[in-house]
């Protein structure tokens, strides 16, 4: 990561990416943000600092930090169009899942560049209670995108990754 600096107060993204990564300095973390509201990237796949603490499970960094964002922040997206609540369908870090969609519900139903949702997602990736606890935060049917962008499903999905078979 280069040595650039992100604000008047000398912070280096990459002591941001790290601390990020490692879920510490959480002061570092939010007077980032304070400092970039607009847009707080952090590394070059043009992910926020809640993505990264949420692809690293960190966890309570990321509830400190929820908590305190504004919602807009919340759907940030990166290079490939995901929200941080994408990221964390994939790997399962379920409590900052409920945070997110909890602060801001409209979260479950933001689709990335292929328009996959964070429930697509969850099918996808095998993560069975992230995928239940998706489909009770939907309203109506008429919320759910069940389709991306090329025509495969969230079924296809599931069947892909070999999904299908521990529903209960």
């Amino acid at each position: 990561m280069a040595e650039s600096t992100s604000g008047s107060n000398n912070l280096k993204y990459g002591d941001v990416y790290k601390a990020a990564v490692n879920g510490e300095k959480v002061e570092v973390l939010l007077n980032f943000y304070m400092q970039h509201p607009i847009s707080p990237i952090i590394n070059d796949h043009r992910d926020t600092v809640l993505h990264v603490l949420a692809l690293n499970r960190r966890t309570e960094a990321a509830i400190e930090l929820i908590n305190k964002l504004p919602i807009h922040l919340l759907s940030e997206k990166n290079c490939r169009g995901n929200t941080a609540l994408h990221e964390a369908a994939r790997i399962g870090a379920l409590k900052i899942a409920k945070l997110m969609v909890k602060k801001e519900p409209r979260l479950v139903n933001i689709g990335n560049d292929m328009e996959e949702t964070p429930l697509y997602w969850a099918a996808a990736y095998g993560q069975t209670k992230m995928f239940r606890f998706f489909l009770a935060n939907i309203t109506t049917i008429d919320d759910i995108k069940l389709r991306r962008k090329d025509g495969f499903t969230i079924l296809h999905a599931a069947v892909m990754g070999e999904f299908y078979g521990n529903i209960n």
